[in-house]
């Protein structure tokens, strides 16, 4: 109940006024030595540069926040939780790499009532601060995944999402250093979710994109066959671009392999039957 009142209280904040909490919250940070302390200051300035529309300065805060927050042992979900959060999972997984949006809006209709009901099921709330986030609806999104981080912190939903919080970042500033750094870090944070769960589509795509930006065309041949040899969805747009990607780089039973897979997904599919004339024309 403290944050949602801080939430309501920050969005009617006159802009002078908010202006100078935030530069008193980072008088503050400067003098703090205690890392729990410092966590909570920096999830505070999220929130308020987030109301002040200053975006960046919101995500690098958050990030902070969570660097700093105090890790607890996971704990065990009831029966209840289990039930509908391996349900959202499910769901979550499914839609993933297609529309973001529409895959936020479908979560939050089939889920949101039983999260705000139980705002005790951590690892729900923490599946749904995704599609907050999705929606741009930062302040819901910082609130439901800042509650849940000390105990999911290790979990793939926590790295894949501090992993686009960061390609965000490196997305938006246009100084090299910063872009050498945030890449690093969208990089580490993705690779690590990729490992804790192989089977969401949307960190294949996400991770590729990174990996031509760093010119590493090993690591792209690495995501495309894992890719190709799982039993992923992948969305209709998507095909001929992956078939590309696979072409780009010779792997051509890569290619193969993934218009085999996305025929089976799309019978008679106008995608899959240009994804294949492309591939029959530019085999070596």
């Amino acid at each position: 109940m403290q944050i949602v009142a801080m939430l309501l209280l920050l969005s009617s904040i006159e802009p002078a006024v908010l202006k100078q909490g935030i530069a008193v919250k980072q008088q503050r940070l400067k003098k703090i030595s205690s890392k729990t302390e410092k966590a909570q200051v920096c999830y505070e300035l999220a929130q308020a540069y987030y109301q002040d529309q200053e975006i960046e300065k919101s995500f690098c805060h958050f990030l902070e926040a969570l660097k700093n927050v105090d890790r607890q042992s996971p704990y065990d979900l009831s029966d209840q939780e289990k039930g509908f959060y391996q349900a959202a999972l499910v769901d979550y997984l499914a839609l993933s790499g297609f529309e973001p949006q529409q895959e936020a809006e479908r979560l939050l209709a089939s889920y949101d009532i039983q999260a705000q009901e139980h705002p005790e099921f951590l690892h729900l709330n923490f599946l749904l601060a995704t599609a907050y986030a999705n929606l741009g609806k930062y302040d819901l999104f910082f609130e439901k995944f800042y509650k849940g981080f000390p105990y999911l912190h290790d979990s793939f939903i926590a790295f894949k999402t501090q992993g686009i919080l960061y390609l965000k970042l490196f997305q938006r500033t246009a100084l090299p250093e910063e872009k050498k750094v945030f890449h690093e870090l969208a990089s580490h944070h993705l690779d690590t979710a990729l490992e804790r769960n192989s089977q969401d589509a949307s960190l294949y795509k996400i991770l590729i994109s990174l990996a031509k930006d760093a010119d590493d065309i090993e690591k792209v041949r690495v995501y495309l066959k894992k890719m190709a040899h799982s039993r992923l969805p992948i969305a209709r747009g998507d095909i001929c671009l992956y078939v590309k990607e696979a072409v780009s780089i010779g792997e051509y039973d890569v290619a193969q392999a993934m218009i085999d897979r996305a025929s089976e997904q799309y019978a008679f599919s106008r995608s899959c039957l240009a994804a294949q004339e492309y591939l029959n024309q530019n085999k070596g």
